[in-house]
Parts: C-alpha cells; sequence; structure tokens
C-alpha cells in the first residue's frame, strides 16, 4: 500500500544483511567464486567470499524484483511459509482430530506474526515445513515434495544461525525414536546427513574462506569475545531468563508467558503429557545454553576458537518453534473439555494479539498510514533524489574516489552506488580494521565505551563521533534535530592514504576548517540533510 514509501527494518536489515545482497547482485559477483574475486564497492576491496552465497532465495528476490520489492516479496513469502509449515506439522503429526482445527489455525497464525528477521530468509520459518517432512520420512509417509523441502532449506536459511541448531534438533528426534521403537531410520540418516552436505555446499564460499583464506586474515581473529560480557553468575542467568520471556530479537520476538500459562493448566487437564514436558524441559535448556554460553568459551576457547567465532550459542533460533509447538498440543490437552474451549479461543487471541504488537514493522507501516511517523520510510532513509544530486555535483566516476558517512549509515551511499571506507561487515581484514583505526583513533581515545565497542568487535567500522555515541540514533540524524558534531578528532591524512576524498555527513562538523576540510554544498531531502565536505 505505502510502496517505498513504507518502513522497512533498518537495523542490521538496512544497514547491513539487505545491503550485502544489494552489492552481490549490483556487482555481478554473486555467482563469482572464482579466486581473487572481489566486491569493489566497499572498503576497498572485500572478497567475494567474505559475503553471503550466492545460491540463495534472498538473491533470486532481488534479481528478479529489485531491492526493495524484493523484501516485499521476500517477507510475504517468509510469512505466508511460516503459517503453511506450521499447518502442516500440527495437522499432520500432533493436532489430528477434527475439533482440533481452530487450534492449528489459530498456532499456526500466531508463529506466522512473528517477526522473523527476514534478512535471513528461512532460518526461522521454514523450521515447521522441515521438521514436518523429516516426520514424514520417519514414519515412511515420506513423498517427493519432502525430499524437495529437506533440499531447499539451505538455499533459504543462514549457516550460521539455523546449521547447528537445526540439525541437532534433527538428530535428537531420530534418537527419541530410536529409544522408544529400536529400529534403524537409514533413509532418515541419510537425509539428515545430505541436509548437512547441502549446507557445507551451499556455503562454500566461506567454508574457504575459513579453510584455505590465503594472505587474508579476518578481523574476527582481533575478537575480544568478552567485550561486552558480564561474566558473572546473575549476569548469566538474567540472560537465560529473559530469552525465555521474550526470545530474542535476531530469532523473532515473542511473549512466552501466557504459552507457559498453557502448558502449565494442560497439567491440570491430563496426566500423559510427555510430550509438554519434554518441549519445556527443551526451551529451558535451550535458554540456559544461551546464558551460560559465556563460561564454555571462557574455559575452553583457547583450545576451541570455534566456541567464540561461530557462536553455538544461536541454538535459540530454535525457540519459536519450540514455543508454538507447545502452545498447540497444551491447547489440545484443554479442548478436551468442553466447557474450556470458549477459554482456549481466549487465550489463542491474546497470544495473536502479543505476537503482532511485537512486530515492528507491521508497528511502524500501520502507524505511517495513521499518519504518525517515528522512523523514516525506505524512501527517506536511503534519499536517492539526494545522492543523486550529490553524484551529479561531483561529477566524477563514483569508482575514482572514496567516501565516509557521519551521522548516518554507510549502507545509504553504498546502495546509491558510492564507493566507502566504512560499512558494517561480518567478515573483512584485519589489517583494514588497523589502518582504519588510525582515521578514528582521536574519537575512540574520548570515549573507552567507543573503543571497546570498536576494538573488541568492530563489525560496525564507522566513522565513530563521541559526541554523538554508538546507539542507532547515532546514524539516524534528522535534519531538525539541530546537532551538531563541535570537535570532530579525525586524522584526515589517514583518511585521504586510504583514498578517501569526501564526507557525507547528517550534520555541519563546528571545527571542519581545523581539520583541513571543507564544506561544498547541503543537500536536503525529506529525512536527511546531507552536507558534502571535501
Amino acid at each position: 500500500m505505502l510502496q517505498e514509501g513504507a518502513y522497512v527494518r533498518i537495523h542490521d536489515t538496512l544497514e547491513a544483511e539487505w545491503v550485502w545482497y544489494h552489492l552481490l547482485v549490483n556487482s555481478g559477483q554473486a555467482l563469482n567464486y572464482a579466486e581473487g574475486a572481489v566486491v569493489e564497492q566497499v572498503m576497498n576491496g572485500l572478497p567475494r567470499n567474505a559475503f553471503h552465497t550466492g545460491l540463495s532465495f534472498n538473491v533470486l528476490w532481488l534479481t528478479a524484483f529489485g531491492t526493495f520489492w524484493g523484501y516485499v516479496v521476500n517477507y510475504i513469502f517468509l510469512h505466508l511459509l511460516g503459517f503453511g509449515g506450521m499447518f502442516l506439522l500440527l495437522r499432520r503429526h500432533l493436532l489430528k482430530e477434527e475439533n482440533q482445527l481452530y487450534i492449528v489455525v489459530g498456532v499456526s497464525l500466531c508463529f506466522a506474526w512473528v517477526p522473523y528477521f527476514t534478512a535471513l530468509g528461512a532460518t526461522v520459518a521454514g523450521q515447521p515445513l522441515l521438521i514436518y517432512a523429516f516426520l514424514n520420512l520417519l514414519k515412511g509417509e515420506e513423498r517427493w515434495w519432502d525430499y524437495l523441502a529437506m533440499a531447499l532449506f539451505p538455499f533459504y536459511a543462514s549457516i550460521v544461525w539455523s546449521g547447528p541448531p537445526v540439525i541437532g534438533l534433527l538428530a535428537l528426534i531420530y534418537l527419541v525414536d530410536f529409544y522408544q521403537n529400536r529400529q534403524y531410520k537409514i533413509k532418515y540418516v541419510l537425509s539428515l546427513f545430505v541436509l548437512g552436505v547441502l549446507f557445507l555446499l551451499v556455503n562454500w564460499q566461506l567454508l574457504m574462506l575459513t579453510v584455505n583464506p590465503g594472505e587474508f586474515v579476518s578481523h574476527r581473529e582481533g575478537y575480544d569475545y568478552f567485550y561486552d560480557k558480564d561474566l558473572s553468575i546473575v549476569a548469566s542467568i538474567q540472560e537465560a531468563l529473559m530469552l525465555f520471556a521474550i526470545s530474542h530479537y535476531h530469532v523473532g520476538i515473542l511473549i512466552s508467558f501466557p504459552i507457559l500459562l498453557m502448558a502449565i493448566m494442560s497439567f491440570y487437564f491430563d496426566g500423559k503429557r510427555e510430550l509438554i514436558k519434554a518441549l519445556l524441559w527443551l526451551i529451558v535448556v535451550v535458554c540456559l545454553f544461551y546464558g551460560f554460553y559465556n563460561w564454555l568459551v571462557y574455559f575452553l576457547g583457547d583450545a576451541v576458537p570455534l566456541l567464540a567465532t561461530f557462536k553455538f550459542e544461536r541454538v535459540s533460533i530454535l525457540l519459536p518453534l519450540l514455543w508454538f509447538v507447545l502452545m498447540a498440543v497444551s491447547l489440545a490437552k484443554a479442548n478436551q473439555q468442553r466447557w474450556f474451549v470458549p477459554r482456549v479461543i481466549f487465550l489463542i487471541g491474546i497470544q495473536l494479539i502479543l505476537v503482532v504488537l511485537s512486530n515492528d514493522e507491521f508497528l511502524h507501516n500501520a502507524r505511517l498510514l495513521g499518519g504518525v511517523q517515528k522512523k523514516p520510510s525506505y524512501k527517506a532513509y536511503l534519499a536517492k533524489d539526494i545522492f543523486k544530486e550529490i553524484e551529479t555535483y561531483i561529477d566524477r566516476p563514483k569508482s575514482d574516489y572514496r567516501v565516509m558517512s557521519l551521522g548516518m549509515n554507510p549502507g545509504i551511499a553504498l546502495m546509491n552506488g558510492f564507493y566507502t571506507l566504512d560499512g558494517l561487515q561480518a567478515i573483512y581484514d584485519l589489517n583494514y580494521k588497523k589502518q582504519f583505526r588510525e582515521i578514528i583513533a582521536g574519537e575512540l581515545q574520548k570515549d573507552e565505551e567507543l573503543r571497546v565497542y570498536f576494538d573488541g568487535w568492530g563489525n560496525r567500522c564507522y566513522l565513530y563521533s563521541a559526541e554523538l555515541g554508538k546507539e542507532d540514533a547515532a546514524y539516524l540524524v534528522h535534519k531538525n534535530e539541530g546537532k551538531q558534531v563541535e570537535n570532530l578528532d579525525i586524522n584526515t591524512k589517514a583518511f585521504q592514504k586510504m583514498g578517501g576524498e569526501y564526507i557525507f555527513a547528517a550534520l555541519p562538523i563546528g571545527n571542519a576548517e581545523a581539520l583541513g576540510i571543507r564544506l561544498l554544498k547541503e543537500f536536503e531531502g525529506e529525512y536527511w540533510r546531507v552536507y558534502l565536505y571535501k
């Protein structure tokens, strides 16, 4: 309805994940796995292998529909996939009775409304369909489309987020079945093996960068895993409880208390509740593993560096699936009491309202339709008209110079075709990080929190200002905020040495003259006022 006037999630999407896919498609490097292939537009050229796989549905959507409509198609498809997969899983394997159909529909709707981090593809939304297919295989009732669902999942899900957790859950299902039936299901085991192999083949470029990096040393080798961690029992328990209560931003926010209440309530109606107890224990184990994972890294991280770099605590990605399956089987128990049916409908309604209210993109767009704007729309955020004016004003091939951004995300410049020194990247060269640090060393020295944030992590390789801080608001400075950076301390010689010539600033730089940079022109759009410095 709003088209490009709609809000699209900015955090980690329009500043990172979707930008990476955009760069792959626009550079023509998506399927180029040749040795030495480079995406030139960011950080003076990043190895193509440092980006996502090109064998992804996300790449397909962007190629077919463009950056914005590709996102929309992906968003719609994933939420439909979430509904359909959960419906099939529950109806075929868990809630088969006719009077349970409304529970299946209600729970499937709740799962479909989870605010998936859609840039990660089917990482969450595709799990129910995958489990459904493997359960069909386990029962000897598989069809060709079950194998298709298994085969396509690695092409639409993140190996980093979903690979080990999903394969681990499927292995657990097999072990439970074997314990109960003492039967080897060879096709199941082989299919699980093939799933793992497909994950590796689809993400071959990432595997090659890990196994055979050549002279490339990832900045992740310089991570201080504990830079933002509070290594204490109390903090670990708090982390576990927080995950248990509301899940996680990248997983999909959901309020779990009503579902927990439904599970406890089901104990009253039926003494046979093994599956409910098993799901509850599995959720608890996942949350405790997440909360106390820091300790695992602390004691074993030196011996097993992969624990820190791969972050296996992302097993939390299973929580939406586990919570809503728990909700379904709990309500099925209560549904056995006819007098309780209206209350079941009420509980489904409550959970549906909560999950809708947790969906930030839906809420922001509902506000926009109502005339209330709290965050910039996709069109206002990318400001293509402004950056077209800037391109015309500079009047040089964009590949001939490098830029940095202040008060706005570098992803904006990247998606407008400019070549940037700064960016948010999951993997880039450690030597580049050290070179870039020379530019911002003065600002890092002013603020210990900023210094630890960059030195200990550094995925956001940004032009920091201690006056602006590091929170999201620091990169979304609206033109009417009246802000100004009074004393920006950057090394302009280091900037020039790396090829930098221009700064796109969302606010004035008070000491520009002292830095030896000059304001060329101001450009104003719907959200931004961009100050072009040289």
